[in-house]
């Protein structure tokens, strides 16, 4: 489930209650004499929750979930169907059940939102950082981003694109990449199922941001480190920082409305390092 640039929990929350009331109204004898009528009902109640929900979701799982095999048949139903009532109030309690289960995630979500601390900086690494600058827990990142308290969060595509680079990447770049991500086992290791948060230094955490169910990755890394920074600034916390040390990435990343810190190049590892370095 991955909400749109913008849009608030607690009005997909809204949205997502409203259905269930249609539908709840619509339960058992709610639907009277006619199927036709009972027909009608149903689909107002499915294509009214449709034209909300589109302000909400990114991508149409959700209307996939709307418009299941039953719900076409019920669109053919007529007066002479055979055992229309049946038919539509299993789909009436599917449809509820459904609507219990994204409500239960998005009320995780609000309660992160209240519980979150506004206080520290959220600060998301592209890949560049971790192969071409020294290494995270050497940084002073609280002097580097003028902040008083800063969660490193970590995108689930840049642990896949280090796990590429240790796999074919050119040997210096493979040597880096292993190091990294043996350094991130060893740190998320037993914490919050294994994402974190990890405690760096005073005042500087690390932990995974994992995507949300439905999320269709982006072949390019950059892009999904762009929208994780997009996502999480949608959502209560403290100030999102899109750290990088690619020129190419701080001008799209601007380009978005993005604030983003570009590492200083005493920080760079040199282009001939020992492989062994950092």
């Amino acid at each position: 489930m991955e909400l749109l640039p913008g849009a608030a929990p607690e009005q997909a929350r809204a949205a997502i209650q409203q259905l269930k009331i249609e539908l709840g109204n619509r339960r058992g004898g709610g639907w009277g004499q006619s199927a036709v009528i009972a027909r009608d009902e149903y689909l107002r109640a499915i294509e009214s929750a449709e034209l909300r929900l589109r302000s909400f979701f990114v991508g149409e799982w959700w209307l996939h979930q709307l418009q299941t095999e039953r719900y076409w048949h019920i669109r053919e139903l007529t007066e002479s169907s055979a055992r229309p009532f049946p038919l539509i109030g299993d789909e009436v309690e599917w449809q509820l059940a459904w609507c219990d289960r994204i409500l239960a995630e998005l009320d995780a979500l609000i309660r992160e939102d209240a519980a979150a601390d506004t206080t520290a900086a959220r600060a998301v690494l592209d890949t560049n950082v971790y192969l071409h600058f020294r290494p995270i827990g050497e940084i002073d990142w609280l002097a580097q981003l003028g902040q008083p308290a800063v969660r490193l969060l970590l995108p689930i595509a840049v642990l896949g694109e280090l796990d590429n680079q240790k796999n074919g990447g050119r040997a210096r770049l493979r040597a880096r990449a292993a190091k990294r991500l043996a350094s991130f086992r060893g740190l998320l290791a037993g914490r919050g199922r294994g994402r974190g948060p990890a405690d760096l230094r005073q005042g500087v955490s690390l932990e995974v941001v994992l995507d949300p169910p439905g999320h269709v990755p982006c072949p390019n890394t950059d892009e999904e480190v762009m929208i994780v920074a997009q996502r999480l600034a949608d959502r209560r916390g403290g100030p999102v920082l899109l750290v990088t040390g690619d020129l190419s990435m701080q001008l799209r990343a601007e380009a978005r409305g993005l604030t983003v810190v570009e590492l200083p190049d005493d920080l760079r590892l040199p282009l001939d390092a020992d492989i062994d370095e950092g």
